[in-house]
């Protein structure tokens, strides 16, 4: 909530910024999503990142959850994708989920994505969204570039289910 004003005279050059604060808006009680979480582990991401990645997710939650009927699933992947926990309102047994996975093995974006797809069994007139967490480009399946490539077509698959669309 502030505005900055700078005049330079001798040069005739004036400069502003303006920074502009406002809440989130509260969520209503009758506004609900289902969010499917999705979580790096693979062992490019350290222990003090994942702690982080764990915080945000767990105060993401907390943002929902209990206020809204908003269900979340949690998937954790490296080398594989592995859901821990179908969709839920129970803060507890999404928590415990976020809070699983430890650091190891390769970065497959792929069956991340495809197993939290998986997890959506769409609740009429209730949008779904996947939060997606890591820390760089895949690296499995095959070479980076066909990692990434098989990625996009997945991700493609999920906001386009009804089209074929390839890379």
């Amino acid at each position: 909530n502030g505005v900055v004003a700078e005049t330079n005279e001798a040069n005739n050059t004036c400069s502003n910024t303006v920074t502009v604060r406002q809440a989130n808006p509260s969520l209503g009680g009758t506004c609900g999503l289902d969010i499917a979480l999705v979580l790096d582990s693979s062992g490019s991401i350290d222990a003090g990142e994942l702690a982080t990645m764990k915080t945000a997710f767990n105060d993401f939650v907390d943002v929902f959850l209990p206020g809204t009927p908003t269900l979340f699933s949690v998937t954790d992947f490296d080398d594989d994708g592995l859901v821990l926990q179908a969709f839920t309102s129970n803060v507890g047994l999404i928590n415990t989920a976020i809070n699983t996975p430890t650091s190891g093995g390769s970065t497959n974006w792929t069956d991340g994505l495809s197993d939290a797809y998986g997890t959506f069994d769409p609740r009429a007139g209730v949008p779904n969204v996947i939060v997606f967490a890591s820390d760089g480009n895949p690296t499995e399946p095959g070479t980076d570039a066909q990692a990434l490539a098989d990625a996009i077509t997945q991700a493609n698959v999920m906001v386009y289910p009804d089209k074929k669309i390839s890379t």
